[in-house]
């Protein structure tokens, strides 16, 4: 193996040995000075992978979770829509249960919806997943783990926004 690299370097017989340790001492010495470097940009390399990765995993997580948040959004819109426009008419009765109602079996049926709609898209992502090899290993198990939380994650800011807006109706005032 040397004696082919030193035929194509055109190194003589005479400075070959001088050539390898000269190559020999610059890779130790490289190793040994510059390896707490090399081992840093390593690190680096593997959070900005690492990174990566879980920034994939959180896009795919809010593509799903606001593609079956579109799907529900009109069901949402019609009952604030309605209760909004309750709040505005006067009152003929003193209690507001019809409106209660409405807005309890209304939020039953569009979180059923949504649910189903995520439990569609998780199968269809584990389809995705599963295509080639059907064993868990735990790298899709921590994949899929991750998924779910920045799902939930997607779902609990949704909420934020949402309970402030029911929250004001005049029903709960």
């Amino acid at each position: 193996m040397f004696k082919e690299l030193i035929r194509k370097l055109n190194i003589e017989k005479k400075t070959a040995p001088f050539v390898l340790s000269i190559v020999f001492t610059l890779l130790l010495f490289s190793y040994l000075f510059f390896s707490h470097y090399l081992l840093g940009t390593l690190q680096t390399l593997a959070i900005i992978l690492w990174s990566f990765m879980l920034l994939v995993i959180m896009f795919f997580a809010g593509f799903m979770v606001t593609k079956s948040f579109i799907k529900i959004g009109a069901g949402i819109s019609l009952i604030i829509f309605l209760a909004q426009s309750y709040c505005k008419v006067p009152h003929i009765s003193s209690t507001d249960d019809a409106l209660k109602t409405l807005i309890i079996i209304g939020f039953f049926t569009i979180t059923y919806d949504f649910l189903f709609s995520l439990y569609e898209s998780s199968l269809k992502l584990l389809e995705i997943i599963n295509k080639n090899d059907k064993r868990w290993p735990i790298e899709k198990l921590i994949i899929i783990g991750l998924f779910i939380l920045f799902a939930l994650l997607f779902v609990c800011i949704i909420y934020q926004v949402i309970k402030p807006i029911i929250l004001d109706l005049c029903i709960y005032k």
